[in-house]
């Protein structure tokens, strides 16, 4: 496997034992180049020059985007992707868009299916993940394919492979906005703009959805009180939209106008959004399971101790091999031996 043309770039906060923990993972792994930047005030010294592959700069006195600008600033590497101290990639994944890449010039970014994980009881339980698999951007116009992406949205650019190029073009303004995830929403304007962008038919990603980020303490994007609906629509933001809009239209070159950037925008507020993260991860486990979840219930009541954990771990076994399956007979290929080196730093998590 050869990876040594990719560069990993992670911007985290706080989370120093998350960040060994997803450092010693990548090492493991090899070949694959990572940056880290920390905006902890103190410094994580254990990480400092401990692997040959992988970058730690300390940045306390940085942003969030000034710290994933600086990473990416740092890249050599033809490819880039961005990464979080929690999430797990699958290496054979990132070769195969590697190499999709390769063979596709005029595409920006590839990507593979994502599975979420939290941890209950101190067992891995995995939660179906967006809704990525399929989903293709092939339209020539830069607006054909935003509005596109935009009428149906899932965020498959931001942990997507990406020419370091196109990444680096993400990072070259900054957005100062106190929206919820308006990151995320940039991100995903600049690379589909910028070429097209496909969902391969794999297993690419698990990513962890029990532990709350902690990017920065001042990341007033993470406040979830404002959403960009109603900031779009408020009458007194009118300043802040014209600011955001020219801000896209510098960082894709002009490669989609304001006029359609508003319709992608207005594609996107109209759609429902997904419930929030609790609800959705109890409807995800037990919709489907309830007949089973009261079996296990039951048993709870009249057996203890070691009896009753074996019920209980053996129903998260049970259900995680349900989402597995479900993802496989979709056809998604799954490296089952990358899947055990995930699920084994998975468990070294707190």
């Amino acid at each position: 496997m050869n990876l040594t043309n990719i560069t990993l770039v992670c911007a985290t906060c706080n989370r120093h034992k998350l960040l060994l923990n997803n450092a010693e993972y990548w090492n493991e792994v090899g070949d694959i180049k990572v940056i880290y930047a920390d905006g902890s005030k103190e410094p994580c010294l254990e990480l400092i020059n401990k692997y040959e592959n992988i970058k730690y700069l300390h940045l306390p006195d940085k942003n969030l985007q000034e710290r994933y600008k600086i990473s990416v600033d740092n890249s050599i590497t033809k490819y880039s992707c961005i990464s979080c101290d929690d999430d797990f990639y699958f290496p054979s994944a990132l070769e195969e868009c590697l190499h999709f890449l390769e063979m596709n010039n005029d595409y920006s970014a590839c990507i593979g299916n994502a599975i979420g994980f939290t941890k209950i009881f101190g067992k891995i339980v995995l939660i179906p993940y967006g809704s990525f698999n399929g989903r293709h951007l092939s339209d020539t116009k830069a607006s054909d394919r935003v509005i596109k992406h935009f009428s149906d949205y899932q965020p498959t650019h931001n942990f997507s492979l990406v020419r370091t190029n196109v990444l680096k073009k993400v990072f070259s303004v900054s957005i100062d906005l106190e929206v919820f995830a308006i990151e995320e929403i940039f991100i995903e304007f600049i690379i589909a703009s910028l070429g097209r962008s496909i969902v391969l038919n794999n297993i690419y990603l698990m990513r962890n959805r029990g532990i709350p980020a902690v990017l920065t303490s001042t990341n007033k994007s993470q406040d979830r009180s404002i959403l960009i609906s109603d900031w779009w629509i408020g009458a007194t933001t009118k300043e802040k939209e014209k600011e955001f809009l020219d801000k896209i239209v510098c960082a894709n070159n002009n490669a989609i106008n304001k006029k359609d950037i508003v319709l992608a925008l207005e594609e996107y507020i109209s759609k429902p959004k997904t419930i929030t993260l609790t609800k959705s991860l109890f409807i995800k486990l037990f919709k489907n399971n309830f007949k089973h979840l009261k079996k296990f219930i039951y048993f709870f009541f009249i057996i203890k101790n070691k009896a009753y954990n074996f019920i209980k771990y053996s129903y998260f076994f049970y259900f995680n091999k349900k989402i597995l399956n479900s993802y496989i007979r979709q056809g998604m290929s799954l490296n089952l031996n990358e899947y055990r080196r995930i699920e084994k730093f998975i468990n070294k998590q707190i």
